[in-house]
């Protein structure tokens, strides 16, 4: 059996999740179709002469999750009576989302719901467009402290908290007697305001920062020496995949 990719597994997932949220609807003597818009990386959202043939495969397993998503949702037993959902086409966050116009099926504007999957800097503007329309939004893996502001984004929300998400981090090196960290910082924003988050717990908890190294997004040799130089037997890292990888490699 072949292993379903991440973005197969988070839509499914996120889709149960709030629609065990709108179970609380209250039963209705008409059909109520519940609208749920999902929002994608531009990257995985626009095929493209560029997009890679994993970006493509990606996309097509978002377009199957949603289908299989409701399907499964509606034929669960978690929903009121005569309460359906339908999951949106998948779109990305573009000028003409914020027309609102009825007429276009994956408008937003018609969604009593969104689900995002997109990067830091997207799902903050996309956050707050929807606030103020008082469109909840559901996050995917945004875990920047700055979206849990509630005064800027009202209709934003998370399975799990913004603020010291790292706590389990914290417990194991205390459980191990870690005193002494470095830390490896990306340049991307939600990196680095995780990494903000995480160098602040291990303040207030004794926990002795020798180096934050930061990485760019190509690899240079002197970060590779910074890291010789530090001695840490534990390295916290805070960096994209792709950039740890060089460094790792190298």
């Amino acid at each position: 059996m072949l292993r379903p990719s991440s973005y197969f597994v988070q839509v499914l997932s996120y889709s149960l999740c709030i629609t065990h949220l709108l179970c609380y609807a209250q039963p209705t003597k008409d059909v109520v179709t519940i609208k749920i818009g999902i929002l994608l990386p531009l990257s995985v959202a626009i095929p493209s002469s560029t997009t890679t043939d994993s970006q493509n495969r990606t996309y097509q397993d978002v377009q199957n999750m949603r289908q299989f998503s409701e399907f499964a949702v509606n034929i669960s037993t978690i929903l009121q009576p005569n309460i359906r959902v339908e999951f949106l086409e998948i779109d990305f966050w573009r000028k003409n989302t914020l027309s609102f116009n009825p007429s276009t099926s994956t408008n937003a504007g018609s969604a009593a719901c969104m689900e995002d999957f997109q990067v830091l800097l997207l799902c903050t503007a996309s956050a707050s467009v929807l606030s103020q329309y008082k469109i909840p939004m559901c996050g995917d893996l945004q875990a920047s402290p700055a979206l849990s502001n509630k005064n800027e984004f009202p209709y934003y929300f998370r399975i799990y908290s913004g603020l010291g998400i790292h706590k389990h981090i914290y417990l194991l090196l205390k459980a191990w007697g870690v005193r002494r960290v470095a830390i490896l910082v990306g340049n991307d924003q939600f990196n680095r305001q995780t990494a903000t988050d995480m160098i602040q717990l291990l303040g207030v908890n004794g926990i002795k920062i020798l180096q934050v190294v930061h990485v760019g997004p190509v690899f240079q040799k002197s970060t590779l020496n910074a890291l010789k130089i530090v001695d840490a037997r534990y390295i916290l890292t805070f960096v994209a995949t792709a950039s740890l990888s060089n460094i790792y490699f190298h």
